[in-house]
């Protein structure tokens, strides 16, 4: 299984390891606890030991991503992951840098609008992978995963392409909220955005099998 790992799947891994390092270099002047939940006013509502921050956080991360990848390069029919390995490269240790960041710097006192922070790169993310949802390949890992899109590779690919255009378009509308300060209107929308393709699924699928 070893083998078939590519170079760029351990640099995304050691990648997700970086948060690591920074909080080695931060340990002294970081909290001994450290905000890790967020209500959705964005305010404070749990906290972890600054250990399981800096050391356990990113070496989780970091297995999630070898295990994710781990699978997709043993998947049989590799033709069908599409541009789903280098979706996860990119996106995965992107994601994981960027809460770390959030993180330390909410702890250090040097964030004081973590809200506006947290709606602009997740917006910012989702118009990103907005464009890459219809090019996702039916999988276990990534995707609007129900059992009637699993089973059907025509309702899965269906689903995807709207799917695309809503999470796209979510993340524009998320953006401009953002902008305006308006948190919860925000993260109402980018939700939304995944729960309306999953209703479609299931709405197509009982309709289909009426039919």
């Amino acid at each position: 299984m070893m083998k078939k790992m590519k170079k760029n799947d351990f640099l995304a891994v050691a990648i997700c390891l970086i948060p690591m390092i920074a909080g080695v270099i931060l340990y002294d002047k970081l909290p001994d606890r450290i905000a890790t939940n967020y209500d959705f006013t964005m305010k404070e509502s749990g906290y972890s030991s600054k250990v399981f921050v800096v050391f356990v956080m990113p070496l989780i991360f970091a297995a999630v991503l070898f295990g994710s990848l781990v699978y997709l390069r043993n998947v049989k029919q590799k033709e069908s992951l599409g541009k789903m390995i280098p979706i996860i490269q990119i996106f995965f240790p992107t994601a994981v840098i960027l809460v770390f960041g959030l993180l330390f710097l909410s702890a250090l006192d040097m964030l004081k609008d973590i809200g506006f922070s947290v709606c602009l790169i997740v917006s910012l993310l989702m118009i990103y992978l907005g464009n890459y949802m219809p090019k996702i390949r039916k999988n276990w890992i990534i995707g609007i995963r129900t059992p009637h899109t699993l089973k059907s590779e025509e309702l899965w690919y269906r689903t995807h392409r709207i799917a695309g255009v809503c999470v796209t378009l979510s993340g524009v509308v998320a953006l401009a909220l953002t902008l305006l300060k308006l948190y919860i209107p925000a993260f109402i929308i980018m939700v939304a955005s995944v729960i309306i393709p999953a209703i479609y699924a299931e709405i197509s699928y009982y309709t289909g099998r009426k039919k």
